[in-house]
């Protein structure tokens, strides 16, 4: 059984709440929308998002610990902090479903519905790397494929064994590039599929500011440029069956 972890920041430091739940919801359903039932969603938040839905696979952990503080100096590494704090309650909260993987899950991505049926499958591997997987950018009619490096991009990348999982953190910080693996025994595998998407651009995002093009290509460079138009992809009906994919 893998458990999908999903740290939800607070009301407190959202643009709008309403927004923040509403894109949430889509994440939840995404999801739960797995082809095996072999998996939970634990969400970890300090309060409970203003959602309709609803599922046996669903569960929220409160936490009452500070939130971080909104245009301080510190902010960005607030935010990390409290994401990290959420995580590890969250992680050690699913020990009660002894789960053979644990998988972070941003809350505004979408992720395949062949991740639990591929985990059920390959429980005995330490773990996978997300390498490959796509961008959506809000308001957009295509994805953004990345087929190398997407867990240097998006927090929704890393598949690893619970007993492995404080291995990536560092300074009480969550290191979804997993370069907090380096020099010890534990080896990722690259997952043999897209598996997730990575969601950016609409508003409530907390790292991802950049503008799309800017972030994967370089200016002035024509042949990167090619590549870069080349790696966009119609949103087809496939892909949004497999993510359970709406925008947002």
């Amino acid at each position: 059984m893998i458990v999908f972890l999903v740290p939800l920041k607070s009301a407190k430091v959202s643009k709008s709440w309403e927004t923040t739940s509403k894109i949430f919801e889509k994440t939840a359903r995404s999801i739960c929308n797995q082809n095996c039932d072999k998996f939970k969603l634990v969400v970890i938040c300090h309060e409970k998002p203003e959602i309709k839905f609803e599922s046996q696979f669903l569960e929220y952990v409160q936490v009452d610990f500070p939130t971080p503080e909104k245009e301080s100096e510190n902010e960005y590494i607030l935010k990390r902090q409290d994401k990290a704090k959420k995580l590890l309650i969250g992680a050690e909260f699913s020990k009660k479903f002894n789960p053979s993987h644990l998988m972070v899950v941003d809350a505004d991505d979408f992720i395949s519905n062949k991740l639990a049926g591929f985990v059920d499958k390959n429980m005995d591997k330490v773990g996978y790397l997300l390498d490959t997987g796509y961008v959506y950018e809000s308001g957009s009619h295509f994805l953004y494929y990345l087929r190398r490096h997407f867990g240097n991009h998006c927090g929704t990348s890393i598949i690893i064994r619970p007993n492995l999982f404080e291995l990536l953190f560092e300074d009480g910080i969550y290191e979804h590039r997993g370069f907090t693996l380096d020099g010890s025994d534990t080896s990722l595998i690259k997952l043999p599929f897209a598996g997730s998407i990575y969601n950016r651009g609409h508003g409530e995002n907390i790292f991802a500011n950049r503008n799309l093009g800017k972030q994967f290509y370089k200016d002035g460079d024509f042949i990167s440029h090619l590549k870069h138009l080349s790696r966009f992809r119609l949103i087809t009906s496939s892909i949004k069956k497999e993510f359970d994919f709406t925008s947002v």
